[in-house]
């Protein structure tokens, strides 16, 4: 008897979803002869099935083995393992095939209202945990236990990064703090699966809507305000988070759990009153209370987190269709960063993400400049992130991260592995290649490309570049080399990124070939000279000075030949030692160096004749802060202060070739006797 495959058909839902990623992780199902296969689950929510390891797909029977399903969609008689490969429909397949296919072209868009919650300030934000009919929490005072996971400042239980306030305040810069008010656990009237059966027309959850509703029929019941959640006075509430007994499908748990997403309520598809206190339920996310499929580890904040960046607006980034086509994977939580370190540490929003949301404006970069990136933020804090978030257009862009013009457009971050980072794959230079195009993040559809690779006509829309072009694609950060910034139609922006080198603090490229450098003056009035060597001031010519930006002292003999070059971020230098009687020239050069080459511009220059012989230790006398002011041929050499019957009054130690001798707790007309190895001087203070 043939078992007509309808669970592989495209889902056609008149409410669309925005749902996690399935766990990247092997499944271990047992068979009933007590025989165990792995099998790995293929896309989320709206759509999914179980495939072997080389990605042809499998169901059960009506005896409960799994089976591989023919090319007609038909149950084959063959068991997993036992494979005839021409025969059997792999993923691809699937999603290329027509019904699939046609049935995707007949899904109607998702809602336009799609997060009604604050993204600023201290918003308040509900939570609730049910239990099942048939399954209750077993985490130990659980309202406590994930309020705290939430909500708790430096949260660190089962090695946690930290909790999901930590989480948003770090990738907001302490813009958005939400309070996350965790009520319940409260008993549902339906079983598990009652809310979370496969429909057999689409494989999505039956009835996930009757969980919110029921859900919030409880909490209504135990005397909660809704009127609480409904900041923007529109009498809808912004939002409802639910936390489900037990595990949840999306990480292998079985078919009749809920897989976590976030959607919204109509009233004709559920039983009940969705209003409460006068303000309707429509917009929720929800997750499973327990972590992977076996075991009693509580749920971690990277799926909360993935789940409530829809919430904020955040479309998923994963191919929605077919989970073995490669995105961004755990670059980002929208994909399966979620995932990382067991989902206690999501990596943090993007710079993009963060201009999407409205957390961060970037720079846009338009003339020939030298840049040193420094590290996406994790503050809490508002920061400067004029040099952490870049980007690149091919015309003046709008700035405007929900609604960009020109909707494609580079940008540009530096990401390390630190913080809500430590587990991302790599770090380095980051060229995000966006597209944006409304009926696209409307459908999250984002990253949904059917080509064999990103091509002109079919691509990823938040797209890593990648450092090198393969069949396969690997998105990569920089470390070195250059980067061209070209559209998906072919054409080049004309503003090459050249010379990227990475170090520990920051990171550094040319754009656009570089800026031209001003040269520095050398200010006469305050250079001192004296008898082997002087003290040069200059003017300012870097905005900040860094450990690429500075400046050269260079001294040349009298043939021309470098004697000294030495590295400053300061305006003004001493240079010591040169020998006497002898003609040098000397100059100032701004410079710009970041590991790969080096960029100068020099002043004029000056010429110095040292003196014939000096055996006198060269003092002068500042009355502006009553100092002495010491010049010593070697700064390493130590200077004693005496009075005129031999006693040591003082020592400076100090290894410069200028040192101060401060004066104030000396008397008016006292005579000072000062000596530096050969070489002494007399001072009356004055």
């Amino acid at each position: 008897m043939k078992h007509t495959f309808l669970l592989l058909l495209l889902f056609f839902t008149t409410l669309q979803l925005s749902a996690v990623p399935a766990t990247p992780y092997p499944i271990l199902h047992q068979q009933p002869d007590g025989s165990k296969v792995e099998l790995y689950l293929h896309g989320d929510e709206i759509t999914h099935c179980l495939a072997d390891e080389a990605g042809y797909v499998v169901m059960k029977d009506v005896d409960g083995f799994f089976k591989y399903v023919n090319k007609d969609y038909s149950l084959s008689v063959r068991r997993v393992g036992d494979l005839l490969a021409g025969a059997t429909l792999n993923v691809k397949e699937w999603l290329a095939s027509e019904r699939v296919s046609q049935a995707r072209k007949n899904a109607p868009e998702r809602p336009k209202r799609l997060a009604g919650y604050p993204k600023e300030g201290n918003p308040p934000g509900l939570v609730i945990l049910v239990n099942f009919a048939d399954c209750e929490f077993i985490i130990p005072d659980a309202q406590k236990a994930f309020s705290r996971m939430l909500n708790e400042p430096g949260y660190s239980d089962n090695e946690a990064t930290g909790s999901a306030l930590d989480y948003f305040r770090a990738c907001s810069q302490g813009k958005f703090s939400p309070r996350f008010d965790v009520v319940g656990p409260y008993t549902l009237p339906g079983k598990i699966e009652d809310y979370g059966y496969n429909n057999q027309w689409n494989g999505s959850d039956g009835n996930p809507r009757q969980m919110i509703v029921d859900a919030c029929a409880a909490a209504d019941a135990a005397g909660l305000d809704f009127k609480i959640y409904d900041t923007d006075e529109d009498d809808i509430i912004d939002n409802v988070f639910v936390y489900y007994a037990g595990y949840n499908e999306a990480e292998g748990a079985p078919e009749n759990t809920v897989w976590p997403h976030r959607s919204v309520v109509s009233e004709s598809m559920v039983q009940g009153s969705v209003v409460f206190d006068g303000k309707t339920v429509y917009d929720y996310a929800c997750t499973s209370e327990l972590n992977g499929y076996t075991g009693s580890t509580m749920a971690a904040i990277g799926t909360f987190c993935h789940e409530f960046g829809h919430v904020l607006g955040l479309p998923d980034y994963y191919h929605t269709q077919d989970s073995k086509v490669k995105t961004l994977g755990y670059w980002d939580i929208m994909d399966r960063g979620s995932y990382l370190n067991n989902s206690k540490t999501p990596p943090a929003y993007s710079s993009y993400d963060r201009f999407f949301i409205g957390w961060l404006t970037p720079r846009e970069l338009t003339q020939p400049e030298y840049v040193a990136l420094e590290p996406l933020t994790h503050a809490d804090s508002v920061v400067d992130v004029s040099n952490q978030a870049l980007l690149v257009a091919a015309k003046e862009h709008n700035m405007d991260g929900a609604n960009p013009n020109p909707n494609e457009f580079f940008m540009i971050e530096y990401r390390k592995k630190t913080g809500w980072d430590a587990y991302l794959p790599a770090e380095g230079i980051i060229f995000w290649h966006i597209d944006y195009n409304s009926r696209v993040w409307r459908m999250n559809m984002v990253n949904d490309y059917r080509e064999t690779h990103n091509g002109a006509t079919d691509h990823m829309r938040v797209y890593i570049e990648p450092r090198t072009s393969t069949k396969n694609y690997n998105p990569t950060p920089f470390t070195s080399g250059d980067f061209e910034p070209v559209l998906w139609n072919g054409t080049s922006l004309g503003k090459p990124i050249t010379d990227i080198n990475v170090t520990e603090q920051k990171a550094y490229f040319t754009f656009m070939g570089g800026e031209n450098l001003d040269a520095p003056v050398i200010l006469d009035s305050l250079t001192q000279h004296y008898a082997t060597g002087f003290t040069i001031t200059w003017s300012k010519v870097w905005e900040e000075e860094s450990e690429v930006n500075g400046y050269y002292v260079v001294v040349k003999n009298k043939e021309g030949v470098e004697e000294e070059r030495i590295w400053t971020t300061d305006t003004v230098m001493t240079v010591s030692g040169l020998e006497y009687d002898q003609e040098y020239t000397y100059m100032v050069e701004t410079a710009y160096k970041n590991g790969s080459y080096e960029v100068r511009q020099p002043s004029e220059e000056r010429v110095f004749v040292t003196a014939k012989e000096n055996k006198k230790l060269e003092i002068s006398y500042s009355p502006d802060n009553n100092v002495l002011i010491i010049y010593k041929d070697n700064k390493d050499a130590v200077v004693g202060v005496y009075n005129m019957a031999g006693r040591k009054l003082h020592i400076i130690n100090e290894k410069n070739n200028l040192v101060y001798l401060d004066l104030t707790s000396y008397l008016p007309g006292q005579p000072l006797l000062l000596q530096c190895e050969k070489k002494a001087a007399k001072f009356v203070v004055p």
